[in-house]
């Protein structure tokens, strides 16, 4: 059925609402995979609440070390008769692919919803699943800014080309011959750091990408809304949430170095104030902490907490640290400002049940 007609389907009284509600279903599709579909449409309106699985492909990185061309039709082809390749030495073709698309701070996303660009259209293309990523060019990239809404401004207004100054460029490179892709894909993949605003699009992504290329990331930026008045009054499905945030960056981003993982206690009447750690809730808060920052050798690992309650939180790692008999922690514990509008309000961004 096209989506606009299911507008006006009548629901059954018996039915929740919660299960038509568009944004409580994303806050729990793709996290686990009973909620991907590998036959799921990209474009099917009904389909949002299976995320679509990747269809197999064939890897195009050959394994190393590959035999005798004549024997392996896998083995890469030299380029001896391209100039790029035969004349120009290694770094300086490396410089060139993170001049195109590397050393950057990118926002990135897998998302349901339409296009960005047309926010202002009455036509525009109908809501599906689709990636979207925006070039930050904030002095102090965040992944909770505002780029997202900038992006959604209507085209003709903001123009297509003042967009597209925020794209990476070059990608297409990647899909030039077997050695282009070799060398490129390690630049695009481990010297970014993608800004990720959401904790449920953080666990989808080793559910669309396969697992070389998510162990090739080595930066990330990443902001959690734990949706909550207090540490100790999240939900069932919040500390579980919690949980596979740290979960998932143990075990599907092996090749990670660098994290600054931000958490907001999202206070009600959102208002920013704070609280304590009960003793009974510190293995719950930290231990995920220190089983991340066991897990390898880290060149940063920085967990921001919120002025309100970092105190509490600062002071709630330390007595966990000493009653497991850490001496160091292995991450560093940041304070990260409130976000609040002018009225000394949490922002009325981060009371979406959607985050």
């Amino acid at each position: 059925m096209p989506q606009f007609f299911q507008r006006f389907r009548r629901r059954p009284k018996d039915q929740d609402a919660t299960s038509t509600d568009l944004p409580l279903i994303l806050s729990k599709t793709g996290i686990d995979y009973d909620t991907c579909n590998s036959n799921a449409s990209l474009r099917d309106y009904r389909d949002y609440t299976a995320m679509p699985l990747p269809p197999p492909r064939r890897p195009l990185t050959p394994p190393p070390e590959s035999a005798d061309p004549e024997e392996s039709p896998g083995a890469v082809n030299t380029q001896t008769q391209s100039a790029l390749f035969a004349r120009l030495p290694r770094n300086i073709r490396e410089r060139i692919y993170i001049e195109l698309f590397g050393e950057r701070a990118v926002h990135v996303e897998y998302d349901y919803g339409f296009a960005p660009g047309y926010r202002g259209r009455e036509k525009k293309p109908p809501d599906q699943w689709r990636w979207w990523h925006r070039v930050c060019e904030e002095e102090e990239a965040k992944p909770g800014d505002m780029c997202r809404s900038d992006d959604l401004d209507d085209l003709k207004r903001k123009g297509k080309r003042e967009l597209l100054k925020y794209k990476l460029k070059g990608v297409e490179w990647l899909r030039t011959c077997r050695i282009g892709y070799q060398e490129a894909l390690p630049i695009l993949y481990g010297t970014n750091t993608f800004l990720v605003a959401s904790a449920v699009k953080l666990c989808r992504f080793p559910k669309v990408i396969v697992p070389s290329h998510l162990s090739a990331i080595t930066s990330l930026d990443i902001l959690h809304i734990a949706k909550a008045a207090t540490p100790s009054t999240m939900s069932d499905d919040d500390w579980s949430m919690y949980n596979t945030i740290f979960r998932t960056l143990r075990l599907s981003y092996t090749g990670l170095q660098r994290l600054r993982l931000v958490v907001y206690i999202l206070n009600k009447p959102c208002t920013p104030r704070a609280g304590s750690v009960p003793e009974e809730f510190e293995e719950a808060w930290f231990r995920p902490w220190q089983d991340l920052a066991s897990s390898r050798t880290w060149e940063k690992l920085e967990i921001g907490i919120q002025a309100s309650w970092f105190k509490d939180f600062s002071e709630g790692a330390e007595r966990w640290a000493k009653r497991i008999g850490r001496a160091e922690p292995g991450y560093t514990l940041v304070q990260v400002e409130d976000y609040t509008t002018w009225d000394g309000k949490l922002s009325e961004v981060w009371n979406a049940p959607y985050l």
